[in-house]
């Protein structure tokens, strides 16, 4: 994703920003987003130092002061901010974790790091897990994050919204044992289980006894408190007097007085409110964008590898996206081979590269590319795949809808993907839906194929969710694993990847799964996100 910044007016701002956990939701893993920041160990390098488009921090320029309102452009609005009961994409994750805080963060290996927990261990067969929080943290309203709110927490989140799907499979209860600590109970073994505790965000008691259970008034331990939410407008936060985070020569975080976050949705009104001074900050997707205000003198941040695009597809039928093509293999396949993702990679901008896999290139889990077992572009056999689809289903074309969101620039990459299949006699009509009312559809299966961003995770055992049998319920009932997909080859991997501790056994897993998925086609494969 892409960060553009007014030139010299926020290079302060861009400083203190780093001082707030930039989380990410479960959700938010599911729709895009970015999954690890400054305080979580990234030097932001590039190995080798090839490629300008991956992890390129803004160097400072003078010492960060106090004082000052920094406004930040979000890419779309989000419908509440409790994240167990709202839907959290990236923009929700950024704007949340101003006043929100998770108990674990990451770092550039994907390995989980204390943030609002002290510490964590396990028993022998990772079964169990006792974790403490940090002593003299308190919420926004003087409450005390302590080992009773930790439980009532850690509860709450298991038992909620799409957390709950997720890890249902997993999770059996929770008992506070301390002052400050409590006692998971699991029921597999889950050797990076402190991994999913950045998808725990602490919330006040207060916030979680109102009857809307906050989504509408967030209390947390953030560096910002909220103030105000006008839905399509801002949110405001001010300044935590008394966060608990101090900085590099001990001064007291953060050194912003305010933020506010405005939802923009396409990147032509991101350029003119950045022109008109309107904004300090945008994040964007568009690699052209960036370009372009980069010429016109505007700072630019990139990272092109944090999460992938693609395609994702369906393989469940039922009343709510009957005839769905993309329960047959050959339907799949023929997407696949009759997708050409350098042609795709090459419209989205400069720097843009392609992916077969849901690790980023610099990734210890990233495997060679021509070993993810993914077909290449191939007109002439995706032409062949039609055919058996065809002969095997005695329907006499292939068809299917691709829902997407509204955007311009997401709406341009799909016209074009609309072309290309076309030429290999696949008819594809769009439907475009806004953001929250898309996740939902999503949720419920309500789709034949999807325009996606996801895989943004360092650590693999957080897409387990996504991709186990366990987690599919069903069309018509809230699923985290989207494609509804079931596969006890792919299940026996996951379970190994999750349980053991040892790397090589994890990797060889997890490998053995990403060639399942691409065996299966289950994402027609197109970029990394800029």
């Amino acid at each position: 994703m892409d960060t553009v910044t007014r030139r010299h007016r926020t290079r302060r701002s861009l400083a203190v920003g780093t001082a707030a956990l930039v989380g990410l939701a479960l959700v938010a893993g599911a729709c895009g987003g970015t999954t690890s920041n400054s305080a979580g160990g990234s030097d932001g390098s590039t190995p080798g130092g090839t490629n300008p488009n991956r992890n390129n921090p803004l160097e400072a320029e003078e010492t960060p002061t106090p004082g000052g309102k920094l406004v930040v452009a979000v890419p779309a609005e989000t419908n509440g901010w409790n994240p167990a009961k709202s839907q959290w994409a990236d923009a929700g994750s950024n704007v949340g974790s101003s006043f929100l805080e998770t108990l674990t963060i990451l770092d550039s290996e994907g390995k989980a790091l204390p943030w609002l927990a002290d510490s964590w261990k396990s028993n022998a067969d990772f079964t169990q897990w006792d974790i403490t929080v940090k002593p003299n943290i308190k919420y926004h309203n003087g409450q005390p994050l302590d080992g009773k709110s930790l439980a009532e927490n850690l509860t709450f989140i298991y038992q909620n919204g799409l957390t709950k799907i997720a890890l249902e499979s997993q999770y059996d209860h929770v008992e506070q044992t301390g002052p400050l600590s409590a006692k998971v109970f699991l029921k597999r073994p889950w050797s990076q289980w402190p991994v999913s505790l950045q998808n725990v965000w602490m919330m006040a008691p207060e916030m979680l006894a109102t009857p809307d259970n906050g989504v509408a008034k967030p209390i947390g331990t953030g560096p910002f408190i909220f103030q105000d939410w006008q839905t399509d407008k801002f949110l405001r936060a001010k300044k935590n007097p008394n966060y608990w985070r101090k900085g590099d020569k001990g001064e007291q975080l953060p050194l912003l007085d305010e933020i506010e976050f405005r939802p923009l949705v396409d990147d032509d009104s991101k350029d003119r409110a950045l022109s008109a001074k309107d904004v300090d900050v945008a994040l964007t997707t568009s690699a052209q964008l960036a370009k372009r205000l980069q010429d016109d003198g505007f700072s630019v941040i990139r990272d092109y590898t944090s999460e992938r695009t693609f395609i994702m597809l369906n393989t469940a039928e039922g009343p709510s996206n009957a005839p769905n093509p993309f329960t047959h293999v050959h339907a799949r396949r023929a997407l696949a081979y009759a997708t050409d993702r350098t042609y795709i990679a090459g419209l989205v901008g400069e720097g843009v590269e392609t992916a077969t896999q849901g690790y980023r290139p610099e990734s210890p889990w990233g495997m060679p590319e021509n070993e993810t077992g993914y077909p290449a572009f191939d007109l002439k056999k995706a032409k062949e795949e039609v055919e058996a689809y065809k002969k095997d289903t005695g329907r006499s074309s292939l068809s299917f809808t691709l829902t997407g969101l509204t955007n311009l620039e997401d709406q341009t990459i799909m016209q074009a993907l609309q072309g290309q299949w076309k030429e290999a006699g696949i008819e594809a009509k769009i439907d475009s839906q806004e953001q929250v009312k898309y996740i939902s559809t999503i949720a419920i299966g309500n789709y034949q194929a999807g325009w996606f961003r996801w895989y943004g995770y360092l650590n693999p055992d957080s897409n387990y969710v996504f991709l186990h049998s366990s987690t599919a319920k069903g069309l018509g009932a809230l699923s985290i694993n989207f494609y509804q997909y079931k596969n006890a080859d792919n299940d026996k991997a996951l379970d190994t990847g999750a349980s053991s501790g040892d790397f090589a056994t994890r990797k060889a897993a997890y490998e053995e799964s990403t060639r399942n998925i691409n065996e299966a086609a289950l994402n027609i494969w197109l970029f990394n996100t800029p």
